[in-house]
Parts: structure tokens; sequence; C-alpha cells
């Protein structure tokens, strides 16, 4: 096939001269598949949006998984959790026990929320596809993440969100940006594959192996390429060659793998107009330059608290859950500028794809059946001008839609062709698509946006109030352990660390991951009481904390806290450095009750009515969250309340 991209004026370096490139679309270019645009939902970036009341919850997930409407994601991965913290948080797990995988209950499968929201994709959208990821896993495994009982633990969730919720998950990957060769190799042959198999799974692809493709430090480029080029036994259990971050040129190993690339997870930033901007250009040229033919993001929506890793990052904000309001980030409308304008399985038109010298990036899909065509263009600096050819496709007319800083996905006036071609003027930095398809929509919120608000100024949770399968505590988000409403025999419904035992982290810099704690609030916050009733049990110890100002995902929280064992030892810490400690005497089988006032000038501990220390505060550490943790043992907390202080 004769190449028909054809550069007639070039850029004259000039100001106020564009360039003109014409392009003629060829119905019968070679191509690669497109398999779609989806997002990443992990680390616990999605924690808080559970918890938003009705209706707004639904337009937000409209706004992500409606076709024709927002973004119209056609790829949803999530992590499968196994308790440890992964990011922002901790995501849980379906078995936290041998027992508990071998007699699965609907139950197991109902802890956290990334279940929910794979259910919640699938109303909006049936053709959606799913795919899963570990980050960590559960401690009780023997022969850590590379084993058996992760491979039959892996299986047995895919069985259970498939018998429990419907969802069929399609792909599979290995370790999230984590790679041991020998392991990895070991793993994906002889284990995963063939447990699969065995569990009726031989439908469900392996993702290969989620690595960083752009980063030296982590990994060498294309390195996994040529792995399963100089392996055809890995090759053959190995379906997808999955990059993260890949900003790489496809090197000659990727182009004769024969093997689908993706960008298994992207960078969506902000998710404001400065970062869509380059999101769009970088998913053009993921195919240009890369041969990638999906583009995942991480992550869909930033509902997560702004004091830990990564603040601000996701496609859309929601993350005040007690007033209901949400932002639709222009990122919306660059996903939506390649989603609501090809499906998965159109095919990539090669000759009309590519990149000009003024860093205009354009890329033509063509329907595998139909003679529809979109073409997605993002321009450079500069303003430009395209020269069309459509005279082999017969359209008459097409319709055009714009993204740039002021207005994102407006429809423009419809472009005429005349003698067979058509003109597009560009502007600088903007998003365009260009198609004779129908049906787009920029849509609307149903509802009126709620304004922001900070957290509440007088909280209270006896856990009372929920319903019989509801265990994740509104509000409170998990950075390490899991905190879980349970019915104690008494029919008193409390709070309650589960995690027991050393879990297998992910963490890929080498850092342990941090003990229980359990967060919610503002940083703004401050001058305020935290309280709660605990109970420790025959080991262990209960912790509470206030204005804490940031979360590290391997250490404790920096803020002030206070400790208390089952034996009555206490440490009040401001930034994790001991003030004061001593001995009181508590029954640590009953229920106590500690007080920390957080003051701007004085902080002061009390147990049981007994002021432990009165000290000056740090200027450093008077605002910021409240929580609870513990240990690794099942502590119990109830009537957690936050005041502001010197009120009644």
């Amino acid at each position: 096939m004769r190449r028909y991209l054809i550069f007639l004026l070039f850029v004259a370096g000039i100001s106020g001269i564009s360039a003109q490139t014409v392009i003629r679309i060829d119905r019968g270019s070679s191509g690669l598949e497109f398999e779609g645009i989806g997002a990443v939902s992990a680390g616990a970036s999605s924690r808080l949006l559970i918890d938003y009341p009705e209706p707004y919850r639904s337009d937000i997930l409209d706004f992500l998984f409606k076709p024709h409407f927002g973004a119209s994601l056609q790829h949803f991965k999530f992590e499968l959790g196994g308790d440890i913290n992964s990011t922002c948080g901790t995501e849980p797990s379906h078995a936290r026990t041998r027992q508990e995988m071998q007699n699965p209950v609907r139950f197991y499968f109902e802890r956290g929320y990334e279940w929910w929201l794979a259910r919640e994709a699938l109303k909006r959208n049936r053709n959606i596809i799913f795919d899963i990821l570990q980050w960590g896993a559960p401690g009780w495994f023997d022969g850590g993440f590379y084993s058996m009982d992760n491979a039959e633990y892996l299986a047995s969730y895919i069985k259970g969100m498939k018998r429990y919720h419907n969802i069929d998950i399609a792909y599979c990957g290995l370790w999230n940006e984590k790679h041991i060769p020998d392991l990895s190799r070991n793993y994906a042959v002889n284990i995963l594959r063939p447990v699969l198999d065995k569990n009726g799974l031989k439908k469900v692809k392996i993702v290969g192996n989620d690595m960083y493709c752009s980063s030296p430090e982590h990994h060498e480029p294309w390195s996994y390429a040529r792995e399963l080029l100089n392996d055809s036994i890995l090759k053959e259990n190995i379906d997808i060659l999955g990059y993260h971050y890949l900003n790489v040129d496809a090197t000659q190993d990727v182009k004769s793998l024969d093997m689908p690339v993706w960008e298994s997870e992207a960078s969506i930033l902000s998710g404001n107009w400065k970062d869509a901007l380059p999101f769009a250009r970088n998913t053009n040229r993921n195919y240009i330059r890369s041969r990638a033919v999906k583009t995942l993001i991480w992550c869909p929506v930033d509902a997560y608290f702004p004091n830990v890793s990564w603040n601000g990052v996701g496609a859309m904000e929601a993350r005040m859950p007690w007033c209901g309001y949400y932002d639709v980030r222009p990122a919306i409308w660059a996903i939506a500028h390649t989603t609501q304008f090809a499906d998965p399985g159109w095919r990539y038109l090669d000759d009309a794809c590519g990149e000009t010298d003024t860093g205009l990036s354009y890329v033509t899909l063509k329907h595998p059946r139909k003679e529809l065509y979109s073409m997605i263009i993002v321009t450079g600096n500069r303003p430009d001008t395209l020269v069309l050819d459509v005279s082999l496709i017969g359209s008459t007319e097409f319709c055009l839609w714009k993204s740039d800083e002021k207005d994102q996905f407006i429809r423009q006036t419809s472009v005429p062709v005349k003698d067979g071609r058509l003109i597009l003027t560009l502007a600088p930095d903007a998003i365009y698509s260009l198609t004779n398809t129908v049906g787009q929509k920029k849509g609307k919120a149903i509802h009126p946006i709620p304004a922001k608000s900070e957290f509440p100024a007088y909280y209270t949770e006896n856990f009372e109030s929920y319903e019989k399968n509801r265990i994740t505590p509104r509000w409170l988000s998990d950075q390490g352990g899991a905190f879980e409403v349970v019915k104690l025999p008494d029919g008193n419904r409390v709070l309650q660390q589960q995690i027991t035992e050393s879990l297998i982290c992910w963490d890929p810099w080498g850092k342990n991951n941090p003990e229980p704690y359990t967060q919610a609030g503002s940083s703004n916050s401050s001058d305020y009481v935290v309280s709660a009733d605990f109970k420790i049990g025959e080991q262990g110890c209960a912790r509470i904390f206030g204005v804490v100002s940031w979360f590290e995902s391997n250490t404790a929280p920096h803020g002030v806290g206070l400790e208390i064992t089952h034996s009555g030892e206490w440490k009040l810490s401001i930034n994790q450095k001991v003030i004061k400690e001593g001995v009181i005497e508590i029954d640590p089988s009953a229920w106590n009750h500690f007080v920390l006032e957080c003051g701007i000038s004085e902080v002061r501990a009390i147990v049981n009515n007994c002021i432990l220390a009165d000290i000056p505060a740090d200027r450093n550490y008077v605002k910021g969250f409240f929580g609870v943790g513990s240990d690794w043992n099942r502590v119990c907390f109830d009537n957690l309340q936050v005041r502001p202080l010197n009120v009644n």
C-alpha cells in the first residue's frame, strides 16, 4: 500500500505564517486495532466516592462511565486489594485467611468499594472491559507473592466477582511496578496461567509486566519486550505488553513481538487544562510512536483526602461527601475527544496518523464495517492549517468538536467537503475531533453541584446506623490496616481493626507498610477536640491522632498522637517524637475513653477523665486531620467525636 501522507508546506519559521499539511484518508490503509481508553482505580484513590449522597454520586458516575456523555470510559482496571497501603490508602482483601479463600461468601466480596464501582460502571456501559492488578497481598501466603497461594487468591477473586456481582474480568496483571525476572517468569508460566485454566478462566488474558517504561532508574525501557522475544514459552503465556508512563518510541523488539501494547497506567495529574492537553497529545503519540492501542489513566476520580501521596491527581474531583461538591475537570473532555468518537474494535489508519514539525499530532480511526471515520487532532503552540483529502471515503460533511483552555468539548460549525477536500484552520494548544459519526454530547449534571464546604466542625459517629452488610465506615479512609464496622456479641456496632499479621508490601522503593491508621477531616481544621471510646483486648495498643498535616505511606501520621497499650503504658507524641510518657491503670477488656485536645497554643491528653499531659503546642502542627489507629490487633473504637475546643 503506497503512503498517501504528503506534507505540502513546511513551517517557514516566520511569525504569522502557519504550516499546512495535506492528508489523504484511505479506507484501505493498514493499521492496528484500537482497544480503548480507560482508567485505573487503585491505591484507595476512589475511597470517598462511595460515601457521596445521591443524586450527586450518580451524576459523578455518569460523567465517568456513561457513553456519549462525559469521559465515556471504555476500560476499567481496579486493584485486587491486599489490605496494604498502595499509594493513598489501603484496598481491602476478599480473603484475609486461607479459610476465607477456601470458603468464600458474598460478604467477603463486598469489602471496600472497587466491586461497587465496577458494578456501577457496568450499569452505564454494558460493553466496558474489566481488568485487575495487584499492588500487595495478604501475609498468609505460603511462598510470598509469586506463589500458588497468590494465583489461587487471584482466581478466587475473578470467580467471586462473576458469581456475586456479574463482573467478567477479562485481564489480570502480575505485580504492579515490581518485576523480578526469574520469579515473575515462573509465576506467569508455571503457576498463574495453569491456575487460571484449572479454574475455568482460560479466556482471562495476562498483562505483563506493568513496569515503568521511561524511568531507567526503575526499569530499562522496553526490556520486557526483549524478555518475551527471547523466551517463546513466556511469550505464549503473556497476552499484552503493558507499560506505565510510556513516552518512549517503540523499539524493533516491540515491533517484532506481534503483541498489543498498552500504556497500562498513564498520568492525568491534576486533570486541569495544563495537564489535560498533554494527556491528549500523549494519547495520540502512544500510537504514533509506541504503537500502543490502549491508554489507562490513574486515576479516574480524585476521591481521597489531600494530605496523602499524590494529592490532587484525577480526571475529576470528588473528595467532599459531606456536602456533595465535585468538579468535572477538563481532563474528562480530553478523554471524550477519543472515547466519544471511536469504540474498541475500530482500526487506526496509519497513513493518516502522524506528527508535524509544529508539534501537531493526529490519529485517524475507522469503524470495522461501516464507512465511519474520526480524526483526533492535538495542536502545538502555534496556529496550523490541515487539509484533508477525503475523496476516497465519500462523506460530504464532517462534524468538528474543539477544546481549549477557555472552553472544552464544544461543537463547532460543520466542515463541508469541496472537491473531495476539507480545510481545517486550527488554533494553538487545542484538541479537535473531526468525524462523520453522530451521538456525541457534552453531558451536564442533572442536579446543581453543591457548593464546597469544609469538613463539619462537629462530627460524631457511633456506627449504629449502618445497614447489615455495610462495613466501610463513612468518611474514614484507611491508611494502614483495615477498619470496619462490626457487630459485637452484645449487639453494639463498633469500628474494629481487622489485620493481625504482616502483609506482602508493594512499595517499589522498599519502604515498610504503615501500622493501622484511619483518618478523616480537613487540612484546615484547628483548635479542636477529638475523642473516642476504645477497647484493646488482651494485647496491643490503641491510638488517637489530631492535627495530622501529612501522612506518608511508610510512617506514622505527622501530627499529634496519643498511644496507650493494654498494660496502661502511654505516650504523647508530636510529629512522631515522644514528648511525654507514663503508665496509667486501665482495664483492657473494658471500654475506656481517651481525649486529645489540639489547641493552637496547648495540647492536652486525657484518659478516663485523668489528665496525662498538658504541653505547649508545636506551631508546625496546629491544623489537620484526625484519626484512630492501633497495632496489628483487633482493637475496637466507638463514639468517635470531633468538636471545637472550648465548646461543650
